[in-house]
This record gives C-alpha cells, sequence and structure tokens, in this order.
C-alpha cells in the first residue's frame, strides 16, 4: 500500500475585537479555503458586540475551529496567545475584518521549500473615497525566491510599497517563530507588526515573494489606523520603530549607501506623520498643548541630531527643516492651517 505524504498543518490566528459586522464574512473566507489542512484560531479579545457569540457558533459547525475567550488585553498579546495555542507547521494572520482569497493558504504553502522560511504574498488595499469603493493593489517588486542578502537589498523598495510591514500577507515557519521567542511587543501601539517582522526576518535565509494579492484589506473597516483618530504615544512610537530599522539594516551588513538613504527617508516620512498627528481633526487638543507637543518634537535630541545630517531634498522638506531647526512654532502651525485651506 502507498503511503500518502501528510499535509503540512497550518494554523490561522486571528485576533477577534467587536468585529460582528465582518467577523463572519472573514472565517468564511478562511473556511472555504482550497487548502482544508488547516487549525482557525479565534482570539475573542473581550468583545462586548455579538463576536464571542459567533466564535463559539463557528466552533460548534467546524471542528476545524479553535476559540479563546479572554479579557480585553490588545492585539499584540492576542496573536502572541494564538502562537502559544497553534499547533501548526506554519502560522497565518488575518485581522477580523479583513478577508483572504480561497487559495490563499494552498498558494502560500506551494511556494514553501525545505529552503524558505518566510513566503510574503501581495494584498489588496480596500478603501472608500466620495462614496466609491476603491481598491489599490501592492504587489512585491521582487518575485520569487532569494537569499536573505538579495532580499536586503530590495528591502527599501519592498517596505516603501507596504510589504513589509504587515503580518497578514504572510506565511511563517512556526519553529523558527517560537525556538527565537519571537512574539509581538505589547509595550507600543503603533509599529509592533513591523518590529515582529523584522525580528523574524532576521532569522530567514531564504525569503519567497509571491506576485499575487491574496490577502483584501478593508481599510474602511479598520479601526488600528492613525487615519480614524489621535494618538497620543505616536511620535516615541515612531523612534522607536525607526530604531529597529536602523539596527536591522545595520546588522545584517546592509550597505551604508542603500541604508542611509533609506533611513533618511524614513525619518522624514516618520516625523512629517508625528507632526501631522498633533493636527488631526479628532485630537482633542486645545492650540496651546498643539503648540507643546509641537515644540516637544522640535526640541527632541534624536530629531535635532538627525536633522543636521540629512540633506532634504525637496522645497517643502527644507521648508520643514528651517522651521524645525528655528524652533519656529507659529509659522509651523501656520503654514499647516494655510495647506488645510487647498
Amino acid at each position: 500500500m502507498k503511503l500518502t505524504k501528510m499535509k503540512k498543518l497550518v494554523s490561522v490566528i486571528i485576533p477577534v475585537y467587536n468585529a460582528e459586522k465582518y467577523l463572519s464574512e472573514c472565517i468564511e473566507s478562511i473556511l472555504k479555503q482550497t487548502y482544508t489542512n488547516f487549525e482557525l484560531i479565534l482570539i475573542n479579545d473581550g468583545s462586548t458586540d455579538e463576536s464571542g457569540h459567533i466564535c463559539d457558533t463557528y466552533r460548534a459547525k467546524d471542528e476545524r475551529v479553535i476559540v479563546n475567550h479572554q479579557k480585553n488585553q490588545g492585539v499584540s498579546l492576542s496573536r502572541n496567545k494564538g502562537i502559544h495555542i497553534a499547533t501548526g507547521d506554519f502560522i497565518q494572520f488575518v485581522d477580523a475584518d479583513d478577508t483572504i482569497e480561497y487559495q490563499m493558504i494552498e498558494k502560500l504553502i506551494q511556494s514553501f521549500n525545505k529552503e524558505t522560511d518566510l513566503v510574503i504574498s501581495g494584498f489588496k488595499k480596500i478603501s472608500q473615497r466620495n462614496n466609491k469603493k476603491h481598491i489599490s493593489e501592492h504587489l512585491p517588486k521582487l518575485i520569487g525566491k532569494h537569499s536573505l542578502e538579495n532580499f536586503l537589498i530590495n528591502f527599501p523598495e519592498e517596505f516603501k510599497n507596504n510589504i513589509i510591514n504587515s503580518p497578514c500577507n504572510k506565511l511563517y515557519n512556526t519553529n523558527i517563530m517560537k525556538n527565537n521567542n519571537i512574539y509581538f511587543q505589547n509595550d507600543i501601539s503603533n509599529g509592533e507588526d513591523l518590529i515582529f517582522n523584522l525580528t523574524y526576518i532576521s532569522e530567514c535565509n531564504y525569503v519567497f515573494l509571491l506576485n499575487e494579492s491574496l490577502y483584501n484589506y478593508n481599510f474602511l473597516h479598520n479601526s488600528t489606523s492613525l487615519t480614524k483618530g489621535y494618538k497620543g504615544d505616536y511620535f516615541n512610537n515612531r523612534k522607536i520603530v525607526y530604531n529597529h530599522l536602523e539596527s536591522f539594516l545595520y546588522s545584517n551588513g546592509v550597505k551604508k549607501e542603500i541604508r542611509s538613504n533609506f533611513l533618511n527617508d524614513v525619518f522624514m516620512r516618520y516625523l512629517k506623520s508625528s507632526i501631522n498627528n498633533i493636527f488631526h481633526q479628532n485630537a482633542n487638543l486645545t492650540k496651546k498643548e498643539r503648540k507643546e507637543r509641537l515644540l516637544l518634537i522640535m526640541n527632541d535630541e534624536f530629531v535635532v541630531e538627525k536633522l543636521q545630517k540629512i540633506n532634504t531634498k525637496s522645497f517643502p522638506e527644507k521648508l520643514m527643516k528651517i522651521l524645525i531647526n528655528h524652533k519656529k512654532v507659529n509659522a509651523y502651525m501656520w503654514l499647516i492651517k494655510l495647506r488645510r485651506l487647498f
């Protein structure tokens, strides 16, 4: 009698918090996968709506579904709980308000071999503007299997294309994750996904990039986006993430020229987003509080040191650098107000 090769088990982890409107569609997109050898781990993170009941309903209908109910602890600890529960050879993360294509798991698994340590696919970002649905596709620039060295040469391009940050367009080797104690940090609220991926990638020998959009990111639904509200700790989080990026590139031997140009671009992007966060329309801050927070950023040693070394390219960045270096808080606030008129 000929023995058939056992299919690898995939552990799909979904942190769930008050996602009753979208949860069923998300779960259905997984249960209908063409690759059927998976366990679906639903971590109900203290939901106060019907999410917990929906999880239990699917557990009763499908033996592949595992449900864990816990007090609210946040997305990072929920994912970590899922990692501890996981018994699969591979781990995949999905957010409760998103969906995946029906062949996603199968195509990710097919791209794994003995040398591959991580598979990355493209994704679709679904948003809405002017009452119309908009879909933008994000695909890797680098395609196929590549050594870590070659992947890191192209890392800046993949980062700019938003391929690196999220854990949801990837398939991970469980052994690498658990043997190296790789978990999500819970001490920051923005950027923990990227830090997790940087830590994992550092343990990889080969990475496979798949030229297909297999994950559907429902940006309109996602409640963790910066566009949804002001974050008081955003600037400090950006500094932490920047330092992790810098350490990651340096420790993995990325050439200084590639590293420097990329980090300068990231710094300017993080600086602008940190200042924009202060002036977010949903920020419950007085004019005085906005000025105080802006001045804190201008006086921050990290900002002062970096700006001294950066040669800004565009006129807006040159003007931004001048205003920050000379602590022109009122002028900067006037500039932001003027910009909103157009």
